[in-house]
Parts: structure tokens; C-alpha cells; sequence
């Protein structure tokens, strides 16, 4: 954890957020970082939202390419909230021993 999709997207917990980019937490201290532009769509639920929507502690699913810095280009990035509970399409040996959110 973080999970990689195909090599082109991640799911993880949000444990920073920078000028353009996010930092997804994994167990073993490792981070993916997601970076997005304005063809990025972000969505919670069914309505889009904007990156200052999204907080530290949101479980995200992302859709992009990796860039040549080792980040991973959002095309689409969905954002759950903390307290939603488990994320239900991740098996339970993806979840974070440490989180109470996954």
C-alpha cells in the first residue's frame, strides 16, 4: 500500500497536500506522490470538486500516468471521506494495519 493500478493510478490515504500534488501514505512509510492539472477531474460522490476540497486523512482512488519525476499525472482522482469507513473494493490485506479508515 500504496496500491498501484496498472501502473497508471494508486489508492491510498492522504497524508500531505502541496501546491499541485499529494502525498499518499502506505504502511511501510513509502509514498506515492499525485500531481494534477486543470484536465484533472476530482470528485466526491456524485458531485466534482476542487483540489482545496480535498484533506489529509481522505482515502483516494487515482486514474493517471507516471510522469518522469516518479509521480503519478492524474487524469482522475476520487476522494472518500475519513469517516465513510473501508474503502469496500480493497481487499483486506490492502488495507492500512495502522488506519481505522481502511
Amino acid at each position: 500500500f500504496p496500491v498501484t493500478i496498472g501502473g497508471h493510478g494508486t489508492v491510498g490515504e492522504v497524508v500531505s497536500i502541496k501546491d499541485g500534488s499529494i502525498a499518499i501514505g502506505s504502511p511501510d512509510g513509502l509514498e506515492k506522490v499525485v500531481v494534477w492539472d486543470n484536465n484533472t477531474v476530482m470528485r466526491k460522490g456524485q458531485q466534482n470538486i476542487n483540489p482545496s476540497e480535498v484533506t489529509v486523512g481522505d482515502r483516494i482512488v487515482v486514474i493517471g500516468a507516471p510522469s518522469e519525476q516518479g509521480t503519478i499525472q492524474a487524469r482522475m482522482i476520487r476522494v472518500f471521506d475519513a469517516e465513510e469507513g473501508e474503502l469496500p473494493f480493497l481487499p483486506k490485506m490492502m488495507r492500512r494495519k495502522d488506519s481505522k479508515n481502511f
